[in-house]
């Protein structure tokens, strides 16, 4: 039933934003080999990554057995996955630093994506997270008598 909702030109946006993001992780490779500003390597890669949340939270709005029943909780899902992975991405660029020199940037990345986590998450829908466990006889619940 998700493939009548889904529109004929969502494969082609998750697959122009994974040709993008994983070319600029090939680029950024080859930026440090050769000792290229990683600028734009990332520059790419931010696009790609874009690109493929975007489609993600679209795509959960979209899927009828998906919680995100929202455009603000489709919205707060791309934030938040777009938070996770610039906190990430900070993590590399911090660690590849020592070849490329642009410490700072993971900084503002890094700070960035922190920012993102908890606007996200803020923003997420709160029922998709919590258990079931109030109720009786549920699992992880407990005994209902305890």
């Amino acid at each position: 039933m998700s493939d009548e909702r889904q529109p004929a030109w969502s494969p082609w946006v998750f697959l122009v934003g994974l040709v993008l993001f994983l070319g600029s992780l090939a680029a950024f490779v080859a930026d440090l080999v050769t000792g290229h500003d990683v600028v734009r390597s990332l520059a790419v890669n931010a696009v790609g990554v874009a690109i493929l949340v975007t489609w993600a939270a679209a795509d959960t709005l979209r899927d009828p057995d998906s919680a995100v029943a929202s455009r603000g909780g489709a919205a707060g899902t791309g934030v938040l996955l777009c938070g996770v992975y610039l906190v990430l991405a900070a993590v590399v660029v911090a660690v590849t630093s020592v070849v490329h020199g642009r410490l700072e940037l993971a900084a503002w990345v890094g700070g960035f994506g922190v920012v993102l986590v908890v606007l996200g998450f803020l923003a997420f829908p709160k029922d998709t997270l919590v258990d079931d466990e109030d109720e009786p006889g549920t699992a992880g619940g407990g005994d209902a008598n305890t």
